[in-house]
């Protein structure tokens, strides 16, 4: 009678288990079509053909279950509510819950297509390895408790009880920007015409130009010349560095980006890195529901802010080539173990160093972590 019991209750468990599973696997599908919709620039309720409907059901059913999970994982917990980084229910974070228009597969997948004399010459314009971008999901609930811990105003984190300045060095330097040069400025009017002119050559309406028609763009361009240069700095606006609630990037860009040669003089981690402090604190004084900027930026700087002997990633690469889904996954599954996002029993570096200039290994970050690695565990 009481192994009767046992296995009725286990078989009760086993389906509320398979119910859940199902359950954040409807809401992971619908967010992944949420986001399509973004990106074909359509509402949320605009209604969709079925032929558009069958190509995102087939972009969906060719991600692993590991990317599945990405889009379902802040929609974990119970009534709609998004758990904290312990497990729990945690409200604060729910009323939290963001949009953002990042598109790292987008990007990804643009870029791949590209050859290896236009990656040379995005290196050569002050944007790194940025074309070899290997991370291309954000994980959700990390990034709601970065937001949370992030201040625009003082420029610093909280990761783990520990306290991290951030700024436009670290942005560049795990984004792989230069970091030297001149502001950028957009307060040139839009309404020039030359301006209004070299938009409407990119497909858009007149002030904004659509991040769809940039890929198409980019892939057709024959030649690596100016134009294609201005086509992949307004993409990787649009998608990675500073993407806003919509898939446009505003004409104010081509303001200055149309003249031969200026791409390369400006410092683009420091205005990225300002965009997104602006952003977050728009968003954390509950002004909008959206957060602008680079959220890739936060979750990178996070896993390579942790010191550990689970995940293993080559440290002589800029993070943002580094860290690829699969490394990324492991990494969250390893610091949920350890208690979660918030959890004191995880080690963090002691303070970021920049590479080394002619080597572009960071040989003290190697030594300090192999020396962690060989501690005795206490």
């Amino acid at each position: 009678m009481e192994a009767q019991k046992r296995g009725s209750a286990k078989g009760k468990r086993k389906a509320e288990s398979n119910v859940q599973q199902s359950r954040v696997g409807r809401d992971a599908f619908f967010n992944f079509m949420k986001k399509e919709r973004l990106e074909m620039g359509k509402g949320a309720n605009a209604k969709l053909d079925s032929k558009v409907q069958e190509e995102i059901a087939n972009k969906w059913r060719k991600l692993n279950p590991t990317e599945n999970a990405t889009y379902g994982a802040a929609l974990e917990g119970s009534s709609g509510k998004v758990q904290g980084s312990t497990g729990q229910v945690d409200d604060s974070v729910n009323e939290m819950g963001f949009i953002t228009g990042c598109s790292l597969d987008r990007f990804h997948r643009t870029m791949e297509k590209l050859s290896n004399e236009k990656r040379l010459a995005i290196n050569a314009i002050g944007f790194g390895n940025m074309a070899s971008l290997s991370c291309t999901r954000l994980h959700r609930q990390l990034c709601q408790f970065l937001i949370q811990w992030f201040n625009p105003d003082t420029s610093s984190i909280e990761l783990h009880g520990n306290v991290f300045g951030i700024g436009a060095v670290e942005f560049g330097r795990v984004m792989g920007l230069k970091n030297t040069g001149e502001d950028v400025q957009l307060d040139c009017a839009v309404e020039d015409e030359k301006v209004k002119q070299l938009v409407k050559s990119f497909d858009g309406n007149g002030k904004r130009v659509l991040v769809k028609g940039l890929a198409e763009q980019l892939e057709k361009c024959e030649h690596v010349d100016e134009d294609f240069k201005v086509r992949f700095v307004m993409f990787a606006l649009g998608t990675v560095l500073c993407p806003t609630s919509s898939p446009l990037v505003i004409g104010n860009y081509l303001t200055f980006l149309m003249i031969p040669g200026k791409i390369e003089t400006k410092s683009w981690a420091d205005h990225r890195f300002n965009f997104l402090c602006e952003g977050v604190r728009s968003f954390q004084a509950k002004k909008v529901s959206y957060v602008n900027g680079s959220l890739l930026f936060l979750q990178l700087f996070y896993f390579d802010s942790i010191l550990h002997g689970r995940v293993y990633v080559d440290k002589s690469l800029d993070p943002i080539v580094s860290w690829d889904n699969k490394s990324v996954w492991k990494m969250i599954k390893w610091v949920r173990k350890q208690g979660g996002f918030d959890s004191p029993t995880v080690r963090v570096v002691s303070k970021h160093r920049p590479t080394n200039e002619v080597s572009g290994v960071n040989v003290e970050r190697i030594v300090e972590q192999v020396a962690i690695r060989l501690a005795p565990v206490i």
